[in-house]
């Protein structure tokens, strides 16, 4: 039978303590092995992959964009409410006009109204730029 891979103790010591979310006994432990010159190959790969900086901003996988028709929903709700409907009706009407939940229907609503108040700022912004000229 084939001999076991030797297990390094300190890296897996390092590992364990990084998954715990113990990342500063992680990194104390980590630089007293590389000061005291006894850090395995193991423990070295470790530390190369504790420097290196991280990629900030950089998202894997597909871009993200808006989601599937969230502003259009957001208006049918806003002009059911300005037709007077109460929130209820509005929000049941949402439910069974497009397939989505409660909580998605919560959020195109928190969506729209953050764009529409945005936009509304933009207009604001702009018509006092113009008065001033």
């Amino acid at each position: 039978m084939a001999p076991l891979p030797k297990i390094d103790k300190d890296a897996t010591a390092i590992t364990s303590m990084q998954s715990q979310g113990r990342y500063d006994e992680a990194m104390a432990r980590l630089l007293d092995l590389l000061r005291g010159g006894t850090a395995s190959p193991a423990v070295q790969a470790i530390a190369a992959e504790m420097l290196e900086p991280k990629a900030k901003g950089v998202r894997r996988g597909p871009k993200a964009k808006l989601p599937f028709k969230w502003l259009e929903m957001g208006e049918a709700y806003r002009i059911m409410r300005l037709e007077g409907k109460t929130d209820t009706e509005a929000r049941g009407a949402m439910e069974d006009r497009y397939p989505r939940g409660g909580r998605t229907i919560d959020t195109i609503i928190a969506f729209y109204n953050s764009a529409l108040h945005d936009y509304q700022d933009l207009q604001a912004a702009s018509l006092r730029d113009e008065s001033r000229k």
